[in-house]
């Protein structure tokens, strides 16, 4: 009789242990669903505001003309196009950063770069 009763305790133990677990295991679902909900639901937003700005256009402009400046013919431009990779190379891994932030945030990209870049010690892109 003792038997059965210590039996029953620790099966009803163990019943309440399992379902901790699963409970602890919803949740832990239930916030990355919705940790990555909130960040398309933002990118969704800035690809909708997209149509009321200028500097959307402009930017992509920016982005856009050292593509085609490069397969341009003129030796000259070449040479431009290469000492500006060469510039953003040696930026600062701050600029780079922010550069990168703004063109993410602006396009709705922030999914792409998202746990991708850490500042750890002393700074830097480490994935």
């Amino acid at each position: 009789m003792i038997g059965v009763a210590i039996a029953q305790l620790f099966g009803r133990w163990l019943d309440r242990r399992g379902r901790l677990k699963e409970a602890k295991l919803q949740a832990e679902i239930a916030r990355i669903a919705a940790a990555a909900e909130a960040e398309t639901s933002y990118d969704v937003e800035a690809q909708r505001q997209r149509r009321h700005t200028v500097i959307d256009e402009l930017l992509a402009l920016i982005l856009i003309a050292p593509f085609v400046a490069g397969f341009w013919p003129d030796a000259d431009v070449q040479a431009a196009i290469s000492q500006g990779w060469d510039s953003l190379a040696k930026a600062p891994w701050f600029y780079q950063a922010l550069l990168l932030g703004v063109y993410a945030a602006t396009f709705g990209l922030r999914w792409l770069f998202a746990g991708r870049y850490h500042l750890g010690k002393g700074g830097g892109n480490a994935p």
